[in-house]
This record gives C-alpha cells, sequence and structure tokens, in this order.
C-alpha cells in the first residue's frame, strides 16, 4: 500500500547507462531544467533466508559493486540490521529487554564487516543522495476527489522510479502532498498526457482490475512517419519481451507474444514533412504497445530513438545496442481516458476538457459514475482536434 520498492541498484557504478533525451532533428522539445535536483536518498530494505555474513551477502547479490566498495559502504555506517521479518514490535521489546539482541532489536543497529546475520533478518542499505538528470518540475493536476487523482504528464518527467530518478518522478512529486496516492497505469518518459492515479488502496485495486480487465477507454495521438493511406486500420500484432541479445526483456513484436490489439485512425498528413497524425486507440495495454504497434505497420513514431520498422528495435549496426527503450524525443500524447469511477454508485464529477491547475477549485462537469478525462493535445499533434470533439 506504501511507496513501491524503487528499482535502483542501491548504488551506481560510473558506467550506468541512464535514460537520455534524443538529439533527433525534429525530436520532441522537452524544456528541461538546466541540472537536476538532488534527491533524498532511499533506504532498500533485503530479508536475508540463510545464515550469511552481511557484506558476502550483499557482495553476492549485487556485484556491481567490488568487495572493497561494499567494505567502504559498511565502513561509513550505511548497512543495519532492523530485526526478523514477521517479528512483531512487542515481542521485540520483550527479547530486548532480556537483553537477546540476536534475536530481535528495539531498532536499527549499524553492522560492521564481521556481522552475520540469521536467516529471516532484514538488512537495510542506506543510498546517500545523489543528483538527479533534469526533469520538468511542475505537474499539472486535470481532476481529484478524495479516492482519485488525475495530472496531465509532461514529456520528459518519468512515472516510477528509475533510470537515475527517484524524487523526479510522478509518485514522488505526488506523494508529497499525497502520501498514499500511486499510479495504476504507466506512461513513458517521452509520453504527456493523462495519468490516473489512486488515493487509497481500495481505488487502486478497483482500478487495476478495470485496466487488467480492459474496461478503460484510452485514446492517444501519435506523429508517425511517412504518409498512412488508410484512414482506419487496426494492427493485431502480438508483443512480448525480447529473448535475447543487448535489449534482452524489452518488449517488441514477437509471434509467440500476449495478444495485442491497437485500431489507428488517420487524422492529418503532411506530405511535405512526409509525416501523419493519427489516433491510437489501445485495447489492450502492453508496454510501448503504440509504439511497437505503429512501426509494426511501418510507420514509426517520428524521431523514435528505439523502434524501427517492423516493431523490433533499431538494428546494433545502426547503433541500437546503445539506445534504451526510455529515451525520449518521439511523440505521443494521452489524449483521453475513461473509466468508471472505483469508489463512487451515484453521479461522480469528472474532468472537463482542459487541465485544471491545484487551486482552480472545481471546475468541472457532471456525468454518470464514468470519470471522462482529456489533456489537450501539443500543437503539433492537435489537427483538427476541434472538429472531432464536436462530433464525440
Amino acid at each position: 500500500r506504501g511507496r513501491p520498492r524503487s528499482p535502483h541498484r542501491p548504488s551506481s557504478p560510473p558506467w550506468t547507462r541512464r535514460a537520455r533525451t534524443s538529439t533527433h532533428p525534429k525530436a520532441r522539445p522537452e524544456g528541461l531544467p538546466s541540472s537536476g535536483l538532488a534527491n533524498r536518498g532511499y533506504v532498500f530494505t533485503d530479508t536475508v533466508h540463510e545464515r550469511v555474513k552481511a557484506i558476502d551477502f550483499y557482495a553476492r547479490k549485487y556485484p556491481h559493486l567490488t568487495r572493497q566498495q561494499w567494505e567502504q559502504e559498511f565502513h561509513a555506517g550505511r548497512v543495519s540490521s532492523c530485526g526478523m521479518k514477521g517479528y512483531n514490535r512487542a515481542k521485540r521489546r520483550a527479547a530486548h529487554a532480556k537483553g537477546d539482541r540476536k534475536t530481535s532489536f528495539s531498532e536499527s543497529l549499524p553492522c560492521d564487516v564481521y556481522y552475520i546475520a540469521k536467516s529471516g533478518e532484514r538488512l537495510q542499505y542506506h543510498k546517500p543522495p545523489w543528483i538527479e538528470p533534469p526533469a520538468p518540475r511542475e505537474l499539472a493536476i486535470i481532476y481529484q476527489d478524495e479516492d482519485i487523482i488525475a495530472v496531465n504528464k509532461p514529456n520528459g518527467l518519468q512515472v516510477l522510479p528509475g533510470s537515475g530518478f527517484q524524487d523526479s518522478t510522478v509518485l514522488g512529486m505526488l506523494q508529497q502532498f499525497y502520501p498514499t496516492a500511486c499510479p495504476v497505469h504507466r506512461l513513458g518518459r517521452g509520453t504527456s498526457g493523462v495519468l490516473l492515479c489512486a488515493k487509497n488502496h481500495r481505488a487502486r485495486m478497483r482500478l487495476s482490475k478495470n485496466f487488467k480487465e480492459g474496461k478503460v477507454t484510452k485514446v492517444y495521438r501519435a506523429l508517425v512517419q511517412g504518409i498512412v493511406e488508410k484512414q482506419m486500420f487496426d494492427v493485431k500484432a502480438a508483443i512480448g519481451p525480447m529473448a535475447s541479445g543487448p535489449h534482452r526483456g524489452i518488449n517488441a513484436y514477437r509471434e509467440d507474444g500476449r495478444p495485442s490489439w491497437t485500431q489507428f485512425r488517420v487524422i492529418q498528413t503532411d506530405r511535405q514533412a512526409n509525416t501523419t497524425v493519427m489516433e491510437a486507440d489501445i485495447k489492450t495495454g502492453r508496454p510501448h504497445q503504440i509504439r511497437i504497434h505503429a512501426a509494426f505497420a511501418g510507420h514509426p513514431l517520428v524521431a523514435d530513438p528505439f523502434y524501427a520498422k517492423g516493431g523490433l528495435p533499431i538494428s546494433d549496426k545502426d547503433g541500437g545496442d546503445q539506445r534504451r527503450v526510455g529515451d525520449t524525443g518521439y511523440w505521443l500524447h494521452s489524449m483521453r481516458l475513461s473509466v468508471r469511477h472505483p469508489c463512487r454508485d451515484k453521479d461522480v464529477e469528472a474532468a472537463k476538457a482542459s487541465p485544471i491547475s491545484k487551486d482552480d477549485g472545481g471546475n468541472e462537469n457532471k456525468t454518470r459514475r464514468m470519470v471522462d478525462l482529456f489533456a489537450p493535445p501539443p500543437p503539433e499533434l492537435s489537427a483538427r482536434v476541434s472538429q472531432i470533439e464536436k462530433h464525440r
């Protein structure tokens, strides 16, 4: 129910590659600040499953740091023991009062390089603060009530911690004001638009179920390469993680992947620029689905640094092994999201077709049980948007 576990390694080596901003001439601008902010650091908790020296445990589980480097972390007092997993506080205090400090502890105790951890004991590593990469520092709220909050995520802002980001994420920014808030779906770092979050456990579970069962309408705008001749078409190419190579585990087109379905509709073509603005209605929610399906159809997103025609990563001979799926620059915007309210059975208030700020009050319309969220696309993706909205 609390803050999701960070995917960061306990300490980032110098060669760690972070998500980058594209240098493509047609890349989507991000308007990032000149420098990143220092975060608060992070505490990693691990449970030991056998009697072992604490330093041996960390050196084996996190081999990207040498044993000598881990010794320095222990000498700096960044590793501690916080008791046995599942051992409740009352028993911990009673055992401590009897002087049994090996069974349980009333507080975290620093570990030295000779410390031997027992099976079931929890160890913590306190990673010190670091300077995060530059990221947008503003997050507009579209709609909120006591159960949910929807934001208009800017491109360049990551949703969850990773790739060097910790506090400069949607999760980190939201939890400064709403400690229990958590996104119920994800958008790529380079994707902008509507992002729905839950404020409590009940709303999170119900919304997650709706997303899993496909009971959410999600419509995107994308700028793709080339002139798309068909006005409407479906792509049902299967998507799955790559089994080998430098991008192992990253989603791409796979014949034996999970069934995936995207409906595309042409909005406007620009023959001079050789680009097409398309609307994408995704019926399934695979990671990077629109980018993969657009590329599979022969029209990758403009300035997409990772996916090439066919829905596969750019080949190694073209520098594909140096690229990351989290790199930005592509043009993709989450324009509309409609979902049943997770906790209300009567009429609810849904956001109007424009973002509102946190202090605007209730600039909303009423609708029955459905929350219809809309974030205007950027000018490059907003062709004919006024005419489209009139016919909805």
